[in-house]
């Protein structure tokens, strides 16, 4: 039995489905997972900060919910289509297409709990559900990892005390009663610098008699842009906000202890400030470390109030301070997560589909949402072992970063491919679910590079070559020169996303111009899948002979 059923759902997967099927040979063409889109506007998160969709390009990276990140190995324009907006709890919102995919957790069917389902699903379930609102949810990212490296100029906590209830306009002051956020500055600023007392609450950080023409405080707060600013008008430094995860968490213990407070009763943290900048970089702050925020304005009769509401499970990555430490509450129970709220259609607009070597295929998007990106099912392959019409699957694809040459590579062989046929491994668990080990242990299914394909005769086998654009002339050459009686052979791969060296042309751009026209071998321009052996390799061979 298989473990996952995938039907056909469009014109082009029909017609491709049936030539691999009708045809020996089956060469698909055209980006990988058609639909599986974002808007080209949104937001993806890298290791450098944020970029637009639409300017992702293969060999960068992307931020994983996890924590860490991964390198994107396809973008696949899917033009101008129709695009739905998903609107969040926290007023956050994805823009993305109809066949999108999103990782959620049910919480009204226990039995499905964790589910992987379409934008579109996700509209038919909501609208025959009561309280629809409540039905799907996202869990929050753990923090993510950003390349800021720099040393920062001001240690972090204490721009956050100054940020959050410093002053700023007439020198440097802080005001605070607590003895221990005095001890934790005195600690972080420079021996030249001096904390003095100038009333009850109030201090200046200023210079000591033999410096008194240095305050490098002073200074580099000028060269952050934070110096004569009211409160009306704080902001954090973007070098913060992208600073690494420990610095962005002293910076926000440091923000807390100062300005924040504990709700006695929910232990719920909150922030308030004056500073519509500031609450935006505050939110940015609290997400990017896997938190949520909610964010209410209050019109009073001098200038409005945003009071900002805290969600994160762990109280000790939002204070320092241990009075405020005592009141605030671990969420144990109820974890952060969003709830999808609604999800409308708003127009249509250039969408862009990316592909990333992670196993569970999610990257982060606006809000640090987790979302999620696919490439083709291998579906029929499994189908066909399983039914017993072949007695073997082979998988491959190019190892293009390493040029094939894997003997150079460190490692066992197991070692030297799996960066590059990773995701080919998650597409048959997901298939053959726990009998995936069983079949692979019997050595019915053989996950391999193209560099091992040399020499080789195929029979009664189901052969599924993946990313097939970035394999070069010679190798498809003999890449189809293995298939032999009883195999099928499917060649799956986007001609307009070759990642081989400049110049070089593309071993299946070149297929397509010369195997058109001969019986037996099917073409679909539109999606991809798998390859395979057998009398037609006289045919290519003369072929490719014929206009070498």
């Amino acid at each position: 039995m298989l473990n996952k059923k995938i039907e056909p759902k469009t014109q082009g997967q029909r017609d491709y489905v049936e030539s691999i099927y009708n045809n020996t040979i089956t060469f698909a063409t055209g980006p990988a997972g058609c639909g599986k889109s974002l808007r080209n506007s949104e937001i993806v998160y890298t290791p450098n900060g944020p970029i637009k969709n639409g300017s992702v390009s293969v060999g960068d990276k992307v931020l994983t919910p996890d924590g860490k990140s991964a390198n994107v190995l396809g973008v696949y324009p899917q033009g101008e289509i129709d695009v739905y907006r998903v609107t969040f709890s926290d007023g956050s919102t994805v823009d993305c297409s109809a066949d999108h995919l999103w990782t959620v957790e049910d919480l009204v069917d226990s039995r499905k709990a964790i589910r992987t389902l379409e934008t579109k699903e996700i509209i038919n379930i909501m609208s025959r559900t009561t309280r629809a609102d409540r039905r799907f949810a996202i869990e929050t990212c753990l923090p993510a990892s950003f390349n800021q490296e720099d040393e920062l100029p001001i240690d972090p906590y204490l721009l956050g005390i100054l940020i959050g209830d410093g002053g700023l306009t007439r020198g440097v002051m802080v005001s605070s009663g607590d003895e221990f956020i005095l001890n934790e500055i005195k600690d972080t600023i420079p021996n030249n610098l001096e904390l003095k007392r100038v009333s009850n609450y109030d201090y200046r950080i200023s210079s000591g008699r033999s410096h008194s023409n240095t305050n490098t405080i002073l200074e580099k707060l000028r060269k952050l842009g934070l110096m004569g600013k009211m409160s009306v008008d704080k902001f954090i430094p973007n070098q913060y906000l992208f600073a690494s995860i420990e610095n962005r968490v002293s910076l926000l213990q440091g923000l807390m202890d100062s300005d924040g407070t504990v709700d006695k009763l929910s232990g719920m943290p909150r922030f308030c400030t004056s500073s519509e900048n500031l609450s935006n970089n505050f939110k940015f702050l609290i997400e990017s470390l896997g938190g949520l925020v909610s964010i209410n304005l209050k019109e009073t009769t001098h200038k409005p109030t945003y009071i900002i509401t805290v969600q994160m499970n762990d109280k000790n990555m939002v204070f320092r301070l241990p009075r405020k430490l005592k009141l605030a509450k671990n969420r144990t129970k109820y974890l952060t997560k969003r709830y999808i709220r609604s999800v409308e259609h708003v127009g249509k607009d250039e969408c862009t589909c990316i592909y990333i070597d992670h196993p569970d295929h999610l990257y982060l998007t606006n809000n640090f949402i987790a979302t999620h990106n696919t490439i083709l099912a291998v579906r029929a392959a499994a189908e066909h072992l399983i039914k017993g019409k072949v007695k073997k699957l082979i998988l491959c694809r190019p190892a293009v970063a390493a040029g094939e040459k894997l003997g150079f590579l460190p490692g066992d062989l197991q070692q030297k491919v799996d960066p590059y046929l990773r995701p080919i491994y998650d597409y048959l668990e997901m298939f053959f679910g726990q009998n995936y080990q069983k079949y692979a242990n019997r050595n019915y299914i053989e996950v391999t590079p193209i560099a091992f394909m040399r020499g080789r005769s195929l029979s009664n086998c189901f052969i599924l070559m993946d990313e097939a654009q970035n394999a070069t002339i010679e190798q498809m050459k003999m890449f189809l020169t293995r298939i032999d009686d009883g195999s099928k052979m499917i060649i799956n791969g986007d001609i307009t996303q070759n990642d081989l060296p400049s110049g070089e042309k593309s071993g299946l751009s070149h297929a397509s111009e010369i195997l058109r026209n001969i019986n037996d071998i099917g073409w679909v321009d539109l999606k991809p899948i798998d390859i395979q052996r057998h009398p037609l390799v006289t045919k290519i061979v003369e072929k490719y002979e014929g206009d070498v």
